[in-house]
């Protein structure tokens, strides 16, 4: 059974790396600058602690010139900070605005590994999906994944590129060019990724997951405020709780009540002997 600093503190962990990687932006910034390491790529970086989040898959993607040097010099601007810390990259997470130019300008937002594919079409007008795949260093079915939505085979008005021959399977052969006709009333729209279809069982038990995490992110939070406080209301304590999740989701009352009430019965809490209303922190 999980209790105590151990039961909140991954979640804890979770919220101090988010709200320190967008304080770090503004050093970085000035970093770049008088370094002269910057490449007029608006890049920004989000670190998370290894210890504290789960385990994601690393990409064997191979980053465009601009996307690397961007990487690179964080790194730099890193390690001067923490010279013994390693960076692992997770381009799986990350998000791309490509400025791309039709008959009228476009910002196609995408994910790292469609921006790694779009950017190639800066150095050539047409390429094989199978060069694409070794130039890029993305997996083969991770590959098609990127490539339906870009090809329009998942939403046929919106083209991105095109392949000869055209049809809805991708083959290793396929010649993939810009389609320099493509038009879109949108000026900013978001590219998606396609995914496999999810079955009952994997969605009911991702439900399972986030249900507990914010549990897990819930219970933290009430720790914190009442680690701070001592003493609090239970109206105040509600309102405080919910103030800090906001960034992470809208928390139901109900449920934060029912977590006070948990942490209670584990003996984190007690209500105040002469006041009901009030909750008392247990060190």
């Amino acid at each position: 059974e999980l209790s105590g600093a151990q039961y909140t503190a991954n979640l804890e962990g979770m919220m101090v790396d988010m709200t320190v990687s967008p304080e770090n932006r503004k050093e970085l910034k000035d970093f770049l600058e008088s370094s002269q390491l910057g490449n007029g790529v608006d890049a920004n970086f989000t670190v998370l602690t290894a210890a504290f989040w789960p385990t994601y898959k690393s990409s064997g993607l191979v980053l465009p010139a601009a996307l690397q040097q961007c990487a690179s010099s964080f790194e730099k601007f890193f390690h001067s900070k923490a010279a013994n810390r390693r960076i692992d990259w997770l381009h799986g997470l990350g998000r791309v605005d490509i400025h791309a130019t039709f008959s009228a300008p476009k910002i196609l937002e995408v994910s790292t590994q469609q921006a790694a594919i779009l950017l190639l079409f800066n150095e050539t007008p047409s390429i094989t999906v199978d060069e694409i795949r070794c130039t890029t260093g993305i997996c083969k079915d991770e590959l098609e994944f990127d490539l339906v939505p870009l090809l329009g085979l998942s939403k046929p008005s919106r083209k991105i590129l095109l392949k000869e021959p055209a049809g809805s399977k991708i083959e290793e052969a396929d010649v993939v060019r810009v389609n320099e006709k493509f038009v879109d009333k949108m000026r900013r729209f978001r590219v998606p990724t396609a995914r496999k279809r999810i079955s009952k069982d994997e969605r009911n038990q991702a439900e399972e997951t986030v249900e507990n995490e914010r549990k897990f992110a819930t219970d933290a939070a009430i720790v914190r405020v009442m680690k701070a406080r001592k003493t609090c209301s239970l109206q105040e304590l509600i309102g405080e709780v919910s103030s800090q999740l906001m960034s992470l989701f809208r928390a139901d009352t109900r449920s934060v009540k029912r977590r006070i009430e948990d942490l209670v019965a584990r003996e984190f809490l007690e209500r105040d002997s002469k006041d009901s209303s009030l909750f008392n922190y247990l060190a």
